[in-house]
């Protein structure tokens, strides 16, 4: 898995931002990405330039295609605190399919514990 700094690819320009890149995994190590799994933060950050959120995932996307990001844990995109994006938390399965999820505090409010969330599907 690469934790160094990351530039998403596309043209160079002044309007790139810094975004930070949290890694969270299931505890027991077995890639379980369910909904209710407890996952806990692996320490650090990797910091990412790109001009927007949507572009960073396309990256970790490609990354995770390609074997350079693991599979079965999930991706925490934190936006520069300057931005109006929302931060956004992508689930990888062990088979490389992604899932948009929310990460909630699992043992209280300041627990580095984290229980995985999907959105509930839109009723038409």
């Amino acid at each position: 898995m690469r934790l160094l700094p990351m530039v998403c690819e596309g043209e160079h320009s002044s309007m790139r931002r810094r975004y930070k890149l949290r890694i969270h995994e299931n505890g027991d190590h077995d890639g379980t990405i369910d909904a209710g799994t407890i996952v806990q933060h692996i320490g650090g950050s990797t910091a990412i330039e790109a001009k927007s959120i949507d572009e960073v995932e396309a990256d970790i996307r490609k990354q995770v295609a390609a074997d350079h990001l693991a599979r079965g844990c999930v991706y925490q995109i934190c936006p520069p605190a300057d931005s109006h994006e929302l931060l956004r938390s992508l689930a990888v399965a062990v088979d490389g399919s992604f899932r948009p999820c929310m990460l909630e505090p699992a043992h209280g409010i300041y627990s580095s514990f984290c229980r995985i969330r999907f959105p509930e599907p839109a009723i038409n």
